[in-house]
């Protein structure tokens, strides 16, 4: 730790401490004189900081240290009070110092019903008007604050779910409303010491009056006329010495609680609103003028309103030169940064399709984008980042592109006003529907556009249509199923741990950061959804991991170990109604060879097996499974745990969209149906079994667990 911050951290506490030895321990005047002027330094500081600052929460300290002067303040009318009651019938008006005999002297006049006079004033201003204020203000600012959180906070997941801001600016908002609710409810709490210092400073100047009087009169035996001379003079010395500065501070409270978030200062923004309308000088100036046809004195009015025609001429000057730099900007664009910002996820049009994203054209793409950020947030888990949308002149007319991390991903041609009719026994040919062949993805079978005039026509022959925009959607959602691991970023991660920490903080606090890293919770989020297995349950995700965090470490065992956890989501998704999974089963013999020839590391599972061997495997499943009764469906090949992350790994290059789960992830309850044949060297033959899935196999044991065959 630096020294500097050291000092820096005691020097509240030790200005505590000594407020208390000062109402224990009787202070010399010239010391006494040093705090007064601390205080009234203090008191400018704070009222500075605050007409300066351009935010509230600029000052979030402000409670506490409201909290501090106010208890300084009264230990120093305490101070001040021993010193003038115990030694002003033998020191005089010096007894308490010279900044209160100044006071007393040259604030008043050396008179003592000037001095009450100038007292109450501050009182009444102080108390009846600033203090009032600021205290009304800053209990509306709290109710407002605390009623508002719930609805900032929903707005906040509302415009992420969008995609409208980012994380990063989320998270950020979050803590900027937690902080606004928690500082208008401690300057709801603090503006009550104002008052109360206004309450305190009228009680503690009437006791010390009365009590200096009775001292004055029955111990030392002083006459009336110089008690009262003595002691109230010294005592409306010390009660302005003392309500300066708590004027000041109310002043600064009222100022805090009244301002809201700004880019410039408090002076800033008065001259540029009360003067940057030139005409309301001048009429002013007009105004002033007039006055001097009056019997008011003609100079200070003809001076006043020559200066309001000088503020109003540069005002206006100013106005234009700032209209002339601001259309130059608007001439010369800088757009060479936009080539330079990277996207992770964006869509490209050609000039033919910027009516999708058009609402005044009925372009309905970005609502369409939003509902499906909602959708995918509730069935996969993540929420996906903001799409940018963008025309790109390399594109074709009617091209559309999407790219991953400014890579181009995948593309197409859309008809604008059209429909996509999906036509297997091309219906629209023979009839006289006008129609052009379509050519996309996300057509199975022959297709065709036809015009959105003809909607009621091709519903008639029993087909249906599907908008340029929502085909555009669809292929988006299927780009973004394909990437999902792609775009859950660690901001990303940081930003569903803080959510899923406001119901269980534990659980949080536990896992991240004490036993794994944000960067390691990623990688096995991202293993998840790299197989398309949702992490919507991710309070049971993470307390797997807190578990599996205390043997192990290692990437592939962690998400061995959630995978397990989640059998129940993971073979629901592809089982059928009556709890089976018709799955491929292994030879034993590859298995096993598999499992030996695997390495597990800390980040991957690393097989050395021949490449020729894999691909020739999953050219038979490919053809077995294309020749059976379970053509249409993605095949599931159900492995040994430790043989599923290689297998997994040759299958990205193979196979991608086969299911490959472990006999750890089958659900107790879900019964498999193996079909012909086992892959390898074995005999055909056809098996239904019962797999239970509660063994688990460390890595360090390659042993194989062979299904039981009936």
């Amino acid at each position: 730790m630096k020294p500097n911050v050291r000092w820096r951290e005691l020097v509240l506490p030790v200005g505590i401490i000594t407020c208390l030895l000062v109402v224990l321990v009787p202070l010399p005047p010239f010391i006494l004189d040093v705090l007064l002027a601390c205080n009234i330094t203090l008191a400018v500081v704070l009222l500075l900081s605050t007409v300066y600052t351009r935010s509230p929460l600029d000052l979030s300290t402000f409670p506490a240290i409201l909290l501090v002067a106010t208890l300084a303040r009264l230990v120093l009318n305490i101070a001040s009070t021993r010193l003038i009651l115990t030694k002003a019938h033998t020191d005089g008006t010096v007894a308490a110092g010279q900044v209160i005999e100044s006071f007393g002297q040259f604030v008043t006049g050396n008179d003592v019903i000037v001095g009450l006079v100038i007292f109450t004033i501050l009182i009444v201003i102080q108390f009846v008007v600033i203090t009032r204020g600021a205290t009304r203000v800053s209990e509306v600012a709290a109710r407002f604050a605390l009623d508002g959180m719930t609805n900032r906070l929903a707005a906040v997941d509302s415009e992420l779910n969008t995609g409208t801001i980012d994380v990063e600016e989320a998270r950020t908002r979050r803590e900027l409303t937690h902080l606004q609710s928690d500082f208008y409810g401690a300057m709801d709490g603090a503006s009550k010491f104002v008052r109360g210092d206004a309450i305190a400073g009228v009680l503690i100047t009437l006791v010390n009056i009365f009590g200096g009087l009775a001292i004055g009169l029955f111990q030392f035996g002083l006459s009336p006329a110089e008690a009262a001379g003595l002691y109230t003079k010294l005592t409306i010395g010390d009660g302005l010495v003392s309500q300066i500065p708590a004027l000041l501070i109310a002043l600064a409270t009222g100022i805090l609680v009244t301002r809201s978030a700004s880019q410039s200062n408090l002076p800033s923004q008065v001259l540029d609103q009360l003067f940057k309308r030139p005409q309301v000088l001048v009429i002013t100036a007009v105004f002033l003028t007039l006055l001097v046809f009056t019997r008011l004195p003609a100079i200070p009015l003809l001076a006043v309103a020559g200066s309001c025609l000088f503020i109003a001429r540069q005002g206006q000057r100013n106005g234009r030169e700032s209209h002339d730099r601001s259309n130059s900007q608007q001439r010369t664009p800088k757009r060479h940064n936009r080539h330079l910002t990277s996207h992770a996820l964006s869509v490209e049009f050609g000039i033919g399709l910027l009516r999708l994203v058009d609402r005044n054209k009925g372009g309905d793409f970005l609502e369409k984008v939003d509902a499906l950020r909602e959708q995918f947030t509730k069935s996969m888990g993540l929420i996906f980042p903001k799409v940018h949308v963008r025309d790109n002149m390399q594109c074709e007319r009617n091209e559309y592109r999407i790219l991953v991390h400014n890579n181009v991903i995948a593309s197409g041609q859309l008809a604008p006003r059209h429909l996509l009719v999906i036509d297997p026994d091309e219906q629209l040919k023979s009839s006289n529907i006008q129609s052009e062949a379509a050519v996309h993805s996300l057509a199975s079978a022959p297709a065709r556009w036809v015009r959105t005039e003809f909607k009621q026509d091709i519903q008639q022959l029993g087909l249906g249509g599907i908008a340029a925009s929502a085909v555009l959607t669809q292929h988006l959602e299927q780009i973004i199923r394909q990437h999902a691991a792609e775009l859950l970023s660690r901001d990303a991660t940081q930003y569903l741990m803080d959510d899923l920490s406001r119901e269980h903080p534990t659980l949080v606090q536990e896992v991240t950061p004490s036993l794994l890293r944000i960067g390691q919770v990623q990688q096995v989020l991202q293993s998840l959804l790299r197989e398309g297995i949702s992490i919507r349950p991710l309070g049971l995700i993470l307390e797997e991991l807190g578990n599996a965090a205390l043997d192990n470490q290692q990437i592939p065992s962690l998400v061995r170990r959630v995978r397990s956890r989640m059998a129940r989501h993971i073979t629901h998704a592809i089982r059928d109604n009556q709890q089976r999974v018709s799955a491929y089963l292994l030879d034993p013999d590859l298995e096993s060879e598999i499992v030996a020839s695997s390495s597990w590391e800390e980040q991957d599972v690393v097989s050395s097996i021949g490449a020729q061997k894999m691909q020739s495997l999953f050219d038979q499943l490919a053809g077995v499974h294309k020749s059976s009764r379970l053509a249409g469906k993605e095949p599931v090949l159900l492995v040994h745990p430790l043989a599923r992350p290689s297998v997994r790994g040759w299958a990205d290059r193979f196979y991608p969209t086969i299911h490959i789960i472990s006999h750890e992830e089958l659900s107790a309850d879900t019964h498999v149906d193996a079909q012909t044949p086992l892959l390898g060297q074995s005999s055909l033959v056809s098996v239904t079994e019962s797999v239970n899935h509660n063994r688990h196999v460390e890595p360090n044991r390659p042993e194989i667990m062979k299904p039981r065959v009936a």
